[in-house]
């Protein structure tokens, strides 16, 4: 977001977390945002009234209101129910929604009361944020109208004013067990000898942090945007193995974890669905059965006497075809090494800021794209890309860029390319639509030299909507010598 996140003291706003995201490479404690998943309806003959937030302070909302003043949305994703009713989500492409950013962290190793503390400190802010976007004068009056129209459904949660009683732990603590699920096990190494279970919901994580850079710009960092097969809308299938929800013998021997699994933060973005988590548990519950039956260690128990019991009750433990790497269809990509020219992939480029990988859009060159930004949010420019080559001849070259188009990406992307001593600078617009039944919209010419290596940098800087990154291709039109 293009906005400051401090106040005129120099000290952080409300609902900022840090200044200081830490080094990109080092590990932290953060953990994704919790929310309330809220059961509204806008029928007044089934809604009761919102409940009106105790002590409420609009000073709480001024990150959002300089958010909505530089165009970034704020308010949160609704899906439709059965009998006109709506499930109210924090949205994952929003900036500021209904999670409460940072909140959740010390949830692993709060007693009883300190995990009602939270519960309600999530509570309270929910009914702020309602009332702000319901109320302020910041946000749109048809936007306004839209959510003063909601209200909580007289038929659920009676007992507990119609509000929901469960907090969304999204993810905690977890045991480390004889295998860590991670990332690798998702994407490339998916089968498993020991299966008890199948998963297959996209990785996604909702924010872990929000920044406020010292230059200017604020970040909500630690969004993973979902991440699903190429050629498909669904998520990678892969084998949840015996040995994640299994602890260590030395630690104990009678324990299964099918919950809070032995598993990254990258693989819980997985996990974390109830859907997986009732096959988990089903292996889990069998396991430790047959464990006690035959007076054995969870861990001694043998994986074939499991699997056959698993199989009888009809537990799927194959993994489908479509979650092996290669059943990606060919029509989805463009092999980089098919196209003329020179080509520079998003997998080479050395990326700055805030990038999130994607394959939603199709036909895209390589195994993917990364997408950086927010449907009509101004960037903060702080995220860039870097490509570094070495052309073989000097001369002049046309400029070629592969993006998915469509309106909600920005239309002034920057393009920097310094080769020797001249400087090349281009503007994309990348809600253009490619050439018919071409893969590379050209954007203009450069000059390049062979004596040394040539840089091309795309830039965020003013920037409004997304900006994609996909492929660059570079290809001489006329060599130095005229020829």
């Amino acid at each position: 977001m293009d906005i400051s996140g401090f106040d005129d003291a120099g000290k952080l706003l409300p609902l900022v977390t840090t200044s200081d995201a830490g080094p990109d490479e080092a590990g932290d404690k953060n953990i994704m945002t919790y929310s309330f998943r809220l059961c509204l309806t806008r029928d007044p003959a089934k809604m009761v009234s919102m409940p009106a937030p105790t002590n409420y302070n609009p000073a709480r909302f001024e990150l959002a209101r300089r958010a909505l003043k530089v165009g970034v949305k704020a308010g949160f994703d609704l899906y439709p129910l059965p009998g006109n009713k709506l499930d109210g989500n924090n949205s994952i492409h929003g900036q500021v929604s209904l999670g409460l950013v940072g909140a959740g962290n010390d949830w692993h190793s709060a007693d009883e009361a300190g995990r009602q503390k939270i519960w309600e400190d999530h509570k309270q802010y929910t009914l702020e944020f309602l009332h702000f976007l319901r109320t302020d004068p910041a946000v749109a009056p048809k936007v306004r109208g839209e959510f003063a129209g909601l209200g909580l459904c007289q038929d659920e949660f009676a007992a507990t004013a119609h509000f929901p009683p469960a907090l969304y732990v999204r993810e905690s603590r977890r045991m480390k067990g004889l295998h860590v699920i991670s990332q690798k096990d998702i994407i490339t190494s998916p089968e498993k000898a020991d299966p008890i279970a199948v998963s297959s919901f996209p990785i996604d994580s909702h924010d872990c942090q929000r920044v406020a850079l010292k230059d200017g710009g604020v970040i909500n960092e630690g969004t993973i945007f979902p991440v699903r097969v190429p050629g498909s809308k669904v998520g990678y299938a892969y084998h949840v193995p015996y040995r994640s929800v299994l602890p260590q013998a030395s630690q104990c021997n009678n324990l299964l974890v099918p919950v809070a699994l032995s598993s990254t933060h990258v693989a819980m973005s997985s996990l974390r669905i109830e859907g997986a988590w009732m096959a988990i548990g089903q292996g889990a519950g069998v396991a430790a059965a047959l464990a006690a039956k035959q007076s054995v260690a969870v861990q001694d128990l043998p994986y074939p006497v499991l699997r056959q019991r698993l199989l009888a009750q009809g537990q799927v433990l194959d993994l489908p075809a479509v979650s092996k790497p290669a059943a990606a269809k060919e029509a989805d990509f463009i092999p980089v090494k098919s196209l003329p020219g020179i080509v520079l992939d998003d997998a080479d480029a050395q990326l700055v800021g805030a990038w999130t990988q994607s394959t939603n859009f199709k036909p895209h060159i390589g195994s993917g794209y990364r997408v950086h930004g927010a449907k009509d949010a101004r960037a903060d420019g702080t995220a860039t890309a870097t490509f570094r080559v070495k052309v073989p001849t000097s001369g002049e070259y046309q400029v070629l860029m592969s993006y998915s188009a469509h309106e909600t990406r920005a239309k002034n992307v920057p393009v920097t390319i310094v080769s020797g001593t001249r400087e090349t600078k281009l503007t994309v617009d990348q809600t253009k639509p490619m050439p018919a039944g071409q893969h590379f919209q050209p954007i203009g010419t450069a000059t390049l030299t062979s004596d040394g290596e040539t840089t091309l940098r795309i830039q965020t800087t003013d920037t409004t909507g997304f900006v994609i990154l996909d492929a660059v291709q570079l290809v001489l039109s006329r060599q130095k010598d005229g020829r």
